[in-house]
């Protein structure tokens, strides 16, 4: 434990200062990378210290979990220290200075930009012509890797449904025109709009929150958050299923709008993905901060032309036509 704890700090310390601008400020940072590792003995200190034995599953065991993860943390930071560590270049910076302002700058010049050069767009149309589905065309793996993580977590949900201990085993044989006659009461406008509001805020939120996770975690926190309510998604048509339920109503309620929230969603976390895992593989000829303010502007234009829109769309559909739609199809 102790020499996987080693090798993450001394790689970690190796690509944070390779991204300064001078040596000293190359040391600064790299000392940063105690916080973290103290905090992470502090949580296997308290690990050893709870567990009711050396056997207990969620005691010393678990141990071997948190070793794992370094492991591969520590082959990821190798990789990109391989990629970006120069120490001729490292020692030869005196520049010592951090111009915030021109931070901004770049990162809004990317996200107007449509080529290479950063050449800002000239109207709407050739932003979304030749900047945003560009920049949907560059997420290229993180995309198939979203997708299949999504379908598999769908099929991982019905495989758990169908196990014995796992079962609600609802009641057989219900009628639904009393759930349609409920649903009737609350299809009324200022109800519809709160939940219009409710609805764009749990799902920008969550996706929010995986993205801002995925840059301290290689992308592998789109692949966690967001697919997990697909995993319930399958587990619960199984059940309905399994209850003798007609599923055409669960289809109604999910397929409504679930024909542009699902890529909309697919599509931000594959766009997380791609922005946590660039630092992993930077392209040739440029640096893992040109790389890294590249992906951000891809994934703001992402973000700003069809992930935002998609979800007032899907969230206004949810809100508004969804309830009549699973209405009819109850019989209500």
């Amino acid at each position: 434990l102790t020499i996987v704890q080693a090798l993450v700090m001394v790689t970690g310390a190796v690509v944070v200062s390779s991204q300064t601008t001078s040596t000293r400020a190359a040391n600064l940072l790299a000392s940063f990378i105690v916080i973290p590792m103290t905090l992470l003995i502090q949580a296997e200190s308290a690990i050893m210290f709870l567990a009711p034995d050396a056997e207990s599953p969620s005691g010393i065991s678990s141990l071997w979990a948190i070793i794992v993860g370094m492991i591969v943390v520590t082959v990821l930071l190798l990789r990109v220290g391989n990629a970006v560590f120069n120490r001729e270049e490292l020692l030869g910076r005196t520049i010592d200075e951090f111009n915030l302002k021109a931070t901004f700058r770049n990162m809004g010049r990317w996200i107007r930009a449509v080529d290479d050069k950063g050449n800002p767009a000239r109207n709407l149309a050739q932003w979304y012509r030749q900047g945003v589905f560009p920049a949907v065309r560059r997420l290229g793996p993180a995309a198939w890797i979203a997708i299949g993580v999504f379908v598999l977590t769908f099929l991982g949900g019905i495989l758990v449904g169908q196990l014995p201990q796992w079962q609600m085993h609802l009641p057989q044989g219900s009628s639904m025109t009393s759930a349609a006659g409920f649903m009737k009461h609350l299809m009324n406008v200022p109800t519809q709009s709160g939940a219009w509001l409710a609805i764009v805020g749990q799902n920008g939120g969550i996706l929010l929150a995986a993205f801002i996770l995925s840059l301290f975690t290689f992308g592998t926190a789109a692949l966690i958050l967001t697919p997990a309510v697909y995993f319930i998604l399958g587990y619960l048509f199984t059940q309905i299923i399994a209850a003798g339920y007609n599923p055409s109503f669960m289809l109604a309620a999910v397929l409504t709008h679930g024909i542009i929230e699902i890529p909309v969603i697919v599509l931000a976390a594959a766009a997380a993905l791609r922005m946590g895992a660039v630092v992993t593989k930077p392209p040739q000829g440029i640096t893992v901060g040109q790389a890294w303010s590249m992906t951000l502007g891809d994934t703001i234009k992402i973000a700003l032309g069809l992930v935002i829109p998609g979800l007032l769309l899907a969230g206004f559909i949810e809100a508004f036509i969804t309830p009549q739609v699973v209405v009819k199809v109850l019989g209500g």
